[in-house]
């Protein structure tokens, strides 16, 4: 999924700001020329990477599990560099090192806009970046990730520009047209412009497969983009309602991260999984992210705000909170000698109750005790099924490498 930590205090207003890149052309395109495999990538200045993305010394452990993996995670000097692709996706790459017993081992994150490490390449003096340890990148991703390991001054000297990512020589590019703003927890509209292709046939190999898999949830994810800027079409003129589907989404991006950890609570150590994790991580995101999409086509602002919840909302809510509490003490009792996942359990337990009753304001429109009206009596009665269902899922004995853990 896309958009989901925030740890290194990028606001998500700083988002959807428009940053200004270079075209390479006239003189640079003959240092350019020199590698064919980065044909078409554009380079962000690096001062407004560095408003944007705003950098330590060394990565916080929080950000996900790949850093996590390898924490601690160090940056090396002239560390950052900004790339968008010809098809409109944005990275900011970044070359750290960990150390170990053989003394210290580079690599390149490739972080979306959203601060979601996407790729995580690994190499050395004479392979940089020949080794994918996290994702499957397409060949003009892994070769701008193979130039940015040694340094990404050595990325700005293949592009033509010099190390500050000031023009030598470059034409500016061409205006763009007016885009839609990034909307949390969904590709962005360059992504859905041109979403990748269905595998024409049938992946064979583990790396094949992940990146089918992690397509796939850009496919889907467009979908319940579509779906968002349809319900935010419909309640447009109401600027109350715009501001609870914004924090809506917000929290059902927290709650399906939050998620992701208790369904995998290993992932801090991806070599628990396999090599089929990424597989297995894009699988769970992409049935989240199908069901968003289903859910906020069917979303609507409550046309009735004041009407009270009848005997059968309330007893439908009732059913369904003993239910959850059912399932919730289940997996507590099955699971309990399992620390890891009990904490993750209890920081899912409470983005589900933020997403819930984010939830509850918009379809009631009401800020506190939208749930006492009928609107908000049967979205509240929603999110608990759901919930409910997750934690059965979290109780069943492990079949299959992409169960639950």
């Amino acid at each position: 999924m896309t958009n989901k930590r925030h740890a290194l205090a990028l606001s998500v207003a700083a988002l959807a700001v428009t940053v200004t890149t270079q075209s390479v052309a006239g003189a640079g395109a003959v240092k350019y020329a020199k590698n064919p495999a980065l044909n078409g990538i554009t380079m962000l200045p690096q001062a407004a990477v560095n408003q944007r993305y705003p950098i330590g010394d060394s990565l916080d452990p929080t950000v996900d599990a790949a850093v996590r993996a390898l924490h601690p995670v160090s940056l090396n000097p002239d560390a950052v560099c900004g790339v968008r692709l010809p098809d409109g996706r944005q990275f900011i790459l970044i070359q750290a090192e960990t150390s170990n017993a053989e003394g210290s081992v580079p690599y390149v994150f490739a972080f979306d806009p959203g601060w979601t490490t996407k790729y995580l390449a690994q190499g050395d003096n004479s392979q940089a970046g020949a080794k994918a340890v996290y994702g499957n990148p397409d060949h003009v991703l892994r070769s701008a990730m193979a130039s940015a390991v040694q340094g990404c001054a050595n990325l700005r000297a293949e592009l033509g520009l010099d190390p500050n990512g000031t023009d030598t020589g470059v034409a500016p590019a061409a205006p763009q047209p007016a885009s839609t703003p990034d909307i949390l927890g969904v590709p962005t509209d360059a992504q859905c412009a041109h979403p990748p292709a269905p595998a024409s046939a049938q992946a064979q190999t583990q790396l094949a497969m992940n990146e089918d898999a992690g397509n796939r949830v850009i496919r889907d994810g467009c979908k319940a983009r579509t779906a968002y800027l349809a319900l935010q079409k419909r309640v447009g003129k109401d600027p109350a309602a715009t501001t609870r589907l914004r924090a809506m989404q917000e929290a059902w991006v927290a709650y399906v991260d939050a998620h992701e950890k208790e369904f995998y609570s290993h992932e801090d150590d991806p070599s628990y999984y396999g090599s089929m994790f990424p597989m297995c991580v894009d699988g769970l995101d992409d049935a989240e992210t199908v069901d968003r999409a289903k859910e906020l086509k069917t979303e609507k602002a409550c046309t009735a705000p004041d009407a009270a919840v009848s005997a059968t909302e309330e007893n439908a809510l009732k059913t369904a909170n003993a239910a959850l509490a059912t399932a919730r003490a289940n997996v507590r009792r099955l699971r309990a000698k399992e620390r890891g996942f009990l904490k993750a359990l209890e920081r899912a337990d409470a983005a589900w109750a933020k997403y819930g009753n984010a939830q509850v304001a918009f379809a009631s429109g009401r800020e506190t005790g939208g749930d006492q009206s009928s609107c908000g009596a049967r979205e509240r009665a929603r999110v608990t099924e759901a919930r409910t269902k997750a934690l059965i899922e979290l109780a069943k004995p492990k079949q299959d490498t992409c169960d639950a853990d």
